[in-house]
């Protein structure tokens, strides 16, 4: 599938049509673009449960989010310990992004901190499931965590701090992903066969194995094709098993 985005006015109705559209694509990256318009859209403070109610209201939807003891996942831990940000939580994220001032945990209120980070899954809806309650006892505990979680803030620009699974938004586009987590861009998808492109890309490239590119945190990988260090076709392969124990594979858009 590809994607055109389209000019349209901030809302409700035009967030869940994105919601929809990206949900095919499993696409974490832009995921993670749509749900940020979210809190864009609606002036009063959300929280990531707030989402999470608005996407669980929504049939066959299979995006969720997952509300992660950051204490727990060492890539986060070893940030925090180490000073180099903090997590806020999503209500008061606004307070602080872009305040140069915001140089240390000192310069944050206390009651902002957030004890879990919010993790946002684009995978098949039994796969998004089985990844929440490996963090959560149950879906309801997921969901009252979520209520306090937060996102990372973080006091450098450093990027080498980001994680393997972490987002990097390219410096040309810029422009556009502002407007898409302003709610002012809508997608309309072309659909493609994307087994059918990563069939053709193996094809021309004869000799060129799926290499394992990305560990998703419930140990599933995302395979590409690469060449001289580089990936060379637009779809990978994500395997991961079912709640059943059932080996599947998925075709998925890189980018």
């Amino acid at each position: 599938m590809e994607i055109q985005w389209k000019d349209c006015e901030p809302s409700m109705d035009n967030l869940l049509e994105n919601i929809k559209a990206i949900d095919t694509l499993n696409s974490l990256e832009m995921m993670s673009l749509i749900c940020g318009s979210y809190y864009e859209i609606n002036e009063e403070r959300k929280s990531p449960r707030d989402l999470e109610l608005f996407l669980r209201s929504q049939d066959n939807l299979k995006v969720g989010l997952i509300a992660v003891d950051w204490r727990k996942e060492s890539h986060y831990s070893k940030l925090i310990n180490e000073k180099k940000g903090i997590i806020i939580k999503r209500k008061h994220l606004r307070d602080y992004i872009g305040n140069k001032k915001i140089k240390s945990k000192d310069d944050v209120n206390p009651d902002h901190l957030s004890d879990h980070v919010t993790y946002i899954s684009c995978r098949p809806r039994d796969a998004v499931i089985q990844e929440t309650l490996t963090h959560n006892s149950s879906m309801e505990e997921n969901l009252e965590k979520l209520e306090e979680a937060g996102e990372f803030l973080t006091f450098t620009q450093d990027d080498s701090i980001l994680a393997e699974g972490d987002i990097k938004i390219p410096e040309e586009s810029l422009p556009l992903t502002n407007l898409i987590q302003k709610g002012k861009k809508i997608a309309k998808i072309n659909k493609v066969n994307l087994e059918d492109v990563f069939k053709k890309y193996l094809e021309e490239n004869p000799g060129i194995e799926p290499s394992v590119i990305q560990m998703l945190p419930d140990g599933s990988p995302i395979l590409a094709l690469v060449k001289n260090g580089k990936i060379i076709c637009p779809v990978g392969i994500h395997i991961y098993f079912s709640q059943s124990g059932e080996q599947m594979v998925e075709y998925v858009p890189l980018k």
